[in-house]
């Protein structure tokens, strides 16, 4: 089964023309470029900074990219040999990278939040799933449909949910990122256009780059 997972990214463009417009047509419009006329200088300015930090978002936090469930299976059960060992055991161990354009403490505190998520949810541990998992596809028959099938279908049952929590808890780091980064771009524009300041505000307040519920 073939699966591949990554999260994308809307540039955003905000367009208006002054601090005390009403007009509709200078709300925030998606796709609108920073050199409209509508966009004032600091306006376009703001919007070139944020585009920058949005796209380098998009490429930073790009999540696991892997083919089949095979693969990721391979994946997890190195995370499970990972967590599973104590603090010192761990120095010994290398890590294995899958997302290297972060950090590597920030890939290790991802997948290590992923997995506790995970287990609180199922009240299952990922050693033992992925055990379980591997010796099924041990046994699995590669020339029999249904064989394939059953192991295809205990593989989703498994671990369909960390997937989903893998991308969740990635894309609140993104979001908390994107939020640290516009902060002085926002603060600084609020000085000279305050209502394009508050636009910028409302977008990444809103989905997809709202930061999580406290």
């Amino acid at each position: 089964m073939r699966s591949r997972i990554s999260i994308s990214l809307t540039v955003i463009f905000i367009g208006l023309s002054g601090c005390n417009s009403s007009n509709s047509d200078n709300k925030p419009v998606a796709g609108e470029t920073a050199n409209t006329p509508q966009a004032a200088p600091e306006v376009a300015s703001s919007n070139e900074a944020l585009s920058k930090i949005i796209n380098e978002a998009t490429t930073r936090f790009s999540t696991l990219d892997y083919d089949f469930n095979e693969d990721l299976l391979k994946i997890m059960d190195g995370f499970a040999g990972y967590f599973a060992a104590n603090p010192d055991a761990r120095k010994a161990l290398k890590f294995e990278r899958q997302l290297p354009k972060l950090d590597e403490a920030e890939e290790i505190s991802h997948f290590q939040e992923s997995v506790k998520r995970w287990e609180t949810k199922t009240g299952k541990t990922l050693r033992a799933e992925v055990d379980r998992i591997k010796k099924l596809l041990e046994a699995r028959d590669a020339k029999n449909k249904e064989s394939l099938a059953n192991f295809n279908r205990e593989f989703s049952t498994a671990f369909d949910d960390f997937v989903k929590i893998e991308v969740d808890e990635l894309r609140e780091r993104r979001n908390r990122w994107i939020h640290d980064k516009a902060k002085p771009v926002i603060e600084e524009l609020k000085s000279k256009n305050s209502a394009a300041a508050a636009s910028i505000e409302s977008t990444l307040n809103n989905p997809p780059y709202q930061l999580p519920a406290k």
